[in-house]
């Protein structure tokens, strides 16, 4: 893993961690870690990553779009069918995490092409979901 990915992670996690316990706009630095290398990278303006990787992350970007565009597009007809409360801010924070984690599961699996990435991706999922539970309990309580 490059410096610059690792720094990423820990800003990034870091970021969710003080977005839900002191303050939103903790999440900009959550966002910076998980949109923006990607993005230097797609268009090139960081160039760290070979043909193989770039590969992997548009077909990460495509199928990631994918699943949140279908979700959108499910919970619109779900809406519209049966009337349902309105929490905009829960539906965004889902969805993002949704997408994010789309994004680099089938990056890095296509990336790693095993059951070895899998793994990894469900722990990583796994521990966030754990962490975002547990300073949910804590905000709400």
């Amino acid at each position: 893993m490059r410096k610059i990915d690792m720094i990423a992670l820990i800003s990034g996690i870091a970021g969710a961690v003080l977005g839900m316990g002191v303050s939103p706009w903790f999440f900009i630095l959550t966002a910076a870690a998980i949109y923006v290398l990607p993005l230097l990278r797609l268009f090139k303006i960081l160039n760290d990553a070979d043909e193989f990787e770039l590969d992997a992350m548009k077909n990460g970007a495509l199928l990631s779009f994918a699943i949140s565009g279908s979700f959108m597009f499910s919970y619109l007809v779900y809406s519209q069918i049966k009337e349902v409360p309105s929490d905009f801010s829960g539906i965004m924070y889902f969805l993002i995490i949704v997408q994010a984690f789309a994004f680099y599961m089938f990056k890095y699996y296509h990336y790693w092409m095993s059951r070895k990435a899998g793994r990894i991706i469900l722990g990583i999922e796994l521990l966030f979901w754990g962490i975002f539970v547990i300073l949910s309990a804590e905000s709400f309580g």
